[in-house]
C-alpha cells in the first residue's frame, strides 16, 4: 500500500493472541472526522486471518479491535469485508461478527464471477462475437507494454465516463515490477495493433478484471470478447474463480444493467461486496 501513503494516514493494526500474531488489519483514519477505514484506499480490507482462525477466536479478535479504537477516541469503524470469493477457506465469522457487534449495513455491491472449470452457458451473441474475432484472425498475448495500454485507457475512461483511472502510469508500473506474477496485462492484437486489453490481479482463488480498455479499431469486431474468453477458457482455466468486479454506482444504489448484462454473457453470476459502519 505504500505507494499511495501520501493520501492516507495509515492506522493498520496487528492482533496477538498469546504473544503471537493471529490477524492484520489494513487500516487507515481520517483525523478530522476520527474515522477508521479498513482500508479507504484499497477496494476490500477486513481482518487477515490464517487457516488456523476458528470463530471464538475471530469474535474475541474483532472485540479487541472495537475496544482498541474506542479506547484512541475513534468515532466510527467502517469495514469492508473481504468478498467470499477471496477467502482460501470459508470465513463467515467475519459476516457473524458484523451482526454479533451490530454493524450497520452502509453499502453492498454487486459483482459478477464465474468459475472458469464450471460456468453456466455463454450467451450466443458472445459466441458469435468471438467466431468474428477469429475470423479477423485476432491474436491474443501476454504484453508488458503498459505505457500504450495506459494512453488507451485514459482516453476511454475519459470519453465514456469523465474519469481518470484510479492509478497513475508510475503507479501501475512500480505495482507491476513489485508483483510480475499476480498484475499482468493481456492484448488483442492484428497486424500489430493493439485492439484490446485487459489488467489482471491475479491472487490464489481469482483472476480479477481491474482494467479493461480498447482502441477505437478495437470495438465491434469481437476483440474483447475473444480476450476474455481466452483469459476464461485457457490462461485461467484452473483458477477457481474468474472476476469482472462490479457494476454498481452511487453506494451500490444504481446498477449498470448493460454492464452487468455483458459479464453475464460469458457466464458470470452475482455476487456482493458489503460495507458495514460501527458507531463506537
Amino acid at each position: 500500500m505504500e505507494y499511495h501513503n501520501d493520501r492516507f494516514d495509515d492506522f493498520s493494526l496487528i492482533i496477538k493472541s498469546k504473544s503471537k500474531i493471529v490477524g492484520v488489519v489494513p487500516a487507515s483514519i481520517n483525523q478530522k472526522t476520527q474515522v477508521v477505514s479498513s482500508h479507504a484506499g484499497l477496494t476490500f480490507g477486513g481482518v487477515v486471518i490464517g487457516n488456523k482462525m476458528v470463530s471464538s477466536l475471530f469474535l474475541d479478535c474483532f472485540g479487541a479491535i472495537l475496544d482498541f479504537l474506542r479506547d484512541n477516541a475513534v468515532k466510527q469503524f467502517v469495514y469492508k469485508c473481504v468478498p467470499d470469493y477471496y477467502h482460501q477457506f470459508p470465513a463467515a465469522s467475519e459476516a457473524y461478527a458484523a451482526f454479533k457487534f451490530n454493524g450497520n449495513l452502509i453499502r453492498r455491491d454487486l459483482g459478477s464471477v464465474l468459475r472458469p472449470s464450471k460456468r453456466s452457458p455463454i450467451q450466443n451473441r458472445r459466441s458469435r462475437m468471438v467466431k468474428k474475432a477469429k475470423s479477423r484472425s485476432i491474436k491474443v498475448a501476454e504484453s508488458t507494454k503498459f505505457k500504450e495500454f495506459w494512453g488507451v485507457l485514459c482516453e476511454t475512461l475519459k470519453e465514456r465516463h469523465d474519469v481518470a483511472p484510479t492509478h497513475t502510469l508510475e503507479e501501475i508500473l512500480y505495482l507491476h515490477n513489485l508483483c510480475p506474477d499476480n498484475i499482468r496485462l493481456f492484448m488483442a492484437s492484428k497486424n500489430e495493433e493493439y485492439l484490446y486489453g485487459v489488467v489482471i490481479y491475479e491472487s490464489k482463488t481469482v483472476a480479477h478484471c481491474q482494467y479493461i480498455a480498447s482502441s477505437p479499431a478495437g470495438r465491434d469486431i469481437g476483440a474483447l470478447d475473444l480476450l476474455i474468453e481466452h483469459l476464461i477458457s485457457d490462461t485461467f482455466i484452473n483458477k477457481e474463480y474468474f472476476s469482472f468486479g462490479v457494476s454498481t454506482e452511487n453506494g451500490g444504489q444504481y446498477l449498470n444493467r448493460g454492464l452487468i448484462s455483458q459479464k453475464e454473457g460469458f457466464g458470470a453470476r452475482a455476487c456482493v461486496s458489503d460495507t458495514y459502519q460501527f458507531t463506537l
